[in-house]
């Protein structure tokens, strides 16, 4: 090999790279929900009928028919059986937990997929406060203190982390949408676990 064609070896490698990487950008996406393929309908009656297959589980908070998407409000749930963390077995009361969920509909080629994911987060504000880095001066204060969340909003003083998703109302979801549009193809499984 000359020393002519390994200046050139580092730069394709390294273009292959990138285009693997790419590529396997949406592979990830899509493996982050759980899959339904629904053939022989139309984008708006999947729409319609997956709207009131989200119903059976979720508020609405927003949806979108030009996007296809769906979104939930959150929905709190038990966490019974979960791992618990230190916080959770030294205090009474252990960290609230609930569910986020999304919906897409999306047309590819003849058919239109139905892309689900039902997100489980944990409240975290508290342990977030608790590390959190506190700026100001060590003077005294002479008036009443200043309250920082006075004029917040709860989305703006809560903080929720993701720890995993419920795949199994992720299938049921599927499920009950595939039902309302096809009956009698009930049975198929859902995909995407």
């Amino acid at each position: 090999m000359s020393f002519d064609s390994r200046v050139w070896i580092v730069p394709i490698m390294a273009a292959v790279g990138l285009a693997v990487v790419g590529c396997s950008g949406n592979l990830g996406t899509e493996q982050s929900y759980s899959v339904q393929r629904l053939p022989d309908v139309s984008e708006a009656q999947a729409f319609e009928a997956a709207q009131l297959a989200f119903r059976q589980y979720f508020s609405i908070e927003r949806a979108d028919p030009a996007e296809g998407v769906l979104y939930s409000r959150p929905a709190d749930v038990n966490a019974r059986g979960e791992v618990q963390r230190v916080r959770d077995v030294m205090t009474v009361t252990p960290s609230r937990r609930r569910q986020v969920a999304e919906l897409r509909i999306e047309p590819r080629g003849r058919d239109v997929m139905a892309f689900c994911r039902v997100r489980v987060q944990r409240l975290d504000t508290s342990e977030l406060r608790s590390f959190a880095v506190e700026r100001g001066d060590d003077r005294p204060a002479n008036n009443a203190p200043f309250d920082r969340e006075a004029g917040a909003s709860a989305a703006q003083r809560e903080a929720w982390t993701d720890v995993g998703r419920d795949k199994a109302l992720e299938r049921q979801i599927l499920s009950s949408l595939r039902e309302r549009l096809n009956p009698q193809a009930a049975t198929a499984p859902a995909s995407g676990e």
